[in-house]
């Protein structure tokens, strides 16, 4: 009876390899040849655009691997126009931004009705351009936009950013203009690079 035992031990323990065996042989056969090259891909296009480098080459590798991957193709036609000059970084954001948000305050400060005050403040605005930086600067007010928008790009939010200085209107939002659109490039290519990566992870294991 122990040798019979035994040898029923045996022969569940060969059908439990046998069946990891075959289990990994499936999971292989699921998982898409190409997966390696796509995650290459796109690690390559995440370091030219965190580098705020011009990433034409890195995305046409991408669109090579987006045969039969929708999501891939559609990622990548969304990154095009970015990609002969590249995207400023997080830290040339930052650096920008005190510039940036003194043509904001000098936009803010010159609107009025024209009056000989307004000319006279507007004048003064382009020598000292002074912001609330703290928590007392009234809600709605571009003060309140900058502030919020300076907080959010120190912890490195930059689709925050956008959103808080998407509240200025009139000659305050025009001035922030330049910096907006590098901001929301930033914040575009961030957002789909992080999808990218998630996709090549998936198609590694075998999830298409």
């Amino acid at each position: 009876v122990r040798r019979l035992g035994e040898s029923e031990t045996r022969a569940a323990d060969l059908a439990l390899r046998r069946a990891a065996i075959e289990s990994a042989e499936a999971k292989t056969a699921r998982t898409d040849a190409s997966a390696p090259a796509l995650v290459l891909a796109v690690g390559q296009l995440r370091d030219a655009g965190a580098a705020g480098r011009p990433f034409v080459r890195e995305l046409e590798s991408l669109r090579a691997l987006a045969q039969g991957r929708r999501e891939v193709a559609e990622a990548a036609e969304r990154l095009a126009s970015l990609a002969t000059k590249g995207v400023p970084t997080v830290s040339m954001l930052r650096e920008r931004f005190d510039g940036a948000a003194r043509a904001v305050t000098i936009a803010a400060r010159a609107e009025g009705d024209g009056t000989w005050t307004d000319r006279v403040l507007a004048r003064l605005s382009t020598l000292v351009a002074v912001r609330r930086t703290d928590d007392r600067a009234a809600e709605g007010t571009p003060d309140a936009a900058l502030r919020a928008a300076e907080q959010a790009l120190g912890q490195g939010d930059v689709a925050q950013a956008v959103a808080a200085l998407a509240k200025l209107a009139g000659p305050a939002e025009a001035a922030a203009q330049g910096w907006l659109a590098d901001a929301r490039a930033r914040a575009l290519l961030d957002a789909t690079l992080a999808a990218l990566h998630r996709r090549a992870l998936a198609a590694l294991a075998g999830g298409g």
